[in-house]
């Protein structure tokens, strides 16, 4: 069984792995490319505020990698604030950087809700919390602390792109080899993966 994966590269090396061990054929097709912000000035008179906050929030582990990276260039030691994550893998990219304790969810689904059902994010009025993110994204966790009384601040550290591809050539190679499986975990991932292949080969699968 061949098995397409169109996570970004950075996260998808794990569930790669874990296709092989299954004796299925894994092929990385990212259909989000990542990068750093282009506003690197902006981010880091931000980032030389990050003492002012209370808790500071990653909502990824690209947000994590390219925020931590920035981060670090400006603080040694860390400031003593609250860290949270939305899942345990982004508590895990946290704590290689020497985060030691970070607020996230105990339980699945490691998403906006669940991280908003946490006890310390009932009681935050006047808290000042840093949103570590890319571009765009769901507003529904900015939108909730503010309701609650927070004082928000979005720090954009990445951007997601549509990646160049030679879709040609991988549709040439799927046609003597066809894909079984189309993993894709989110909407961004499958649209991209559609405007690549174009509406007439996109049809087909």
């Amino acid at each position: 069984m061949r098995v397409l994966i169109t996570r970004p590269a950075y996260v998808a090396e794990g569930l790669s792995q874990k296709i092989k061990n299954l004796n299925a054929i894994p092929e990385l097709l990212p259909t989000i490319e990542i990068r750093s912000t282009p506003h690197q000035q902006t981010l880091a008179l931000t980032i030389q505020k990050l003492n002012t906050a209370h808790i500071a929030i990653f909502i990824s582990r690209a947000a994590v990698h390219f925020g931590m990276n920035v981060i670090k260039q400006h603080w040694h030691p860390l400031p003593s604030i609250q860290w949270a994550a939305i899942g345990p893998g982004t508590a895990e990219a946290l704590q290689q950087h020497h985060v030691d304790s970070v607020i996230v969810p105990k339980f699945p689904p490691y998403e906006t809700e669940s991280l908003l059902q946490l006890k310390i994010f009932q009681t935050i009025k006047a808290k000042k919390i840093f949103i570590f993110r890319g571009n765009g994204g769901r507003p529904l966790l900015n939108q909730t602390l503010k309701e609650r009384g927070a004082i928000v601040e979005l720090v954009e550290v990445y951007q997601r792109t549509l990646p160049t591809i030679d879709i040609v050539e991988k549709l040439t190679t799927w046609r003597h080899n066809p894909i079984d499986v189309i993993v894709t975990t989110s909407m961004e991932c499958l649209n991209n993966l559609l405007l690549l292949m174009g509406p007439n080969e996109a049809k087909d699968y």
